[in-house]
């Protein structure tokens, strides 16, 4: 162990010596000391601990309950303490994980009858939430995925509706060699045929428009913007596409890779 404060869980009973050396990295010089610590523990023999998770695996956020039961000892009844990645007494307690990482979930369950003590833990892996990343590019020859210009189709016509119109929902995955896992794609939008000034924005088909613009356009202009493009969460791949302006207006999308 390193550092000038740690700590260790005892499981059984003795005289146990912590030893201590710093060194002076500008100087090297050293020092040693030590200290002796009496662990006891009464009859009955030792106690059997055993740590359960409700999952060992699983995402930032979601919330997970641990039990400790034990046996031995003079049969109980047992007082229990959670130590490590979780704090608590009793033989249940839950931690929700708000960082990605691997933790430790430690109990000491204490025989009340001898003083007898056992230690166990288990091991949770919390991962980042689904489509957090990171992720890599996968580059693409430029294709054209969705054109509303084209006859009507899931990646077609009609034009995008004026304001207050549905925002329109196109899926985009197992086209132009776009994967259906892709988390996001990189693209080029282009706004045509626009009958009224005013903004487009793109967002993630199973989310909530983001107040971000992907291309500010005019009356009867062609502009266009790169952009990166979440894709929904569901499985679908798919995104929106909310217009601001009061006149209708084609749009048109040309995929040159995918991150994943």
């Amino acid at each position: 162990l390193t550092g000038p404060n740690v700590q260790q869980t005892f499981s059984s009973a003795g005289n146990y010596v912590a030893t201590c050396a710093a060194i002076d990295t500008a100087s090297g010089g050293s020092g040693i000391n030590s200290t002796t610590v009496s662990i006891t523990g009464g009859g009955g023999g030792g106690v059997a601990v055993n740590v359960t998770a409700s999952t060992n695996n699983t995402t930032v956020g979601t919330t997970v309950f641990f039990t400790c039961s034990a046996s031995g000892g003079s049969g109980g009844p047992y007082t229990y303490v959670w130590f490590d990645a979780i704090s608590g007494t009793g033989p249940t307690v839950s931690q929700t994980f708000v960082s990605p990482g691997t933790y430790i979930a430690g109990c000491v369950a204490t025989d009340s009858g001898s003083g007898a003590f056992g230690v166990s833990s288990t091991t949770v892996t919390v991962s980042p939430p689904p489509g957090s990343g990171p992720f890599s590019l996968f580059v693409l020859n430029p294709c054209r995925v969705l054109d509303t210009r084209s006859p009507g189709g899931p990646l077609g016509g009609p034009a995008i509706g004026a304001a207050f119109t549905p925002d329109r929902l196109f899926a985009v995955t197992s086209f132009c060699g776009i994967p259906s896992d892709a988390k996001a794609i990189s693209a080029n939008v282009t706004v045509t045929n626009a009958a009224a000034s005013g903004v487009l924005s793109i967002y993630r088909g199973d989310g909530l428009p983001t107040g971000t613009n992907t291309v500010a356009f005019g009356l009867g202009r062609t502009r266009a913007n790169n952009a990166l493009l979440q894709l929904s969460l569901d499985g679908l791949g798919s995104i929106k596409v909310q217009n601001t302006s009061p006149g209708a207006l084609d749009l048109v999308i040309d995929v040159n890779g995918y991150f994943r």
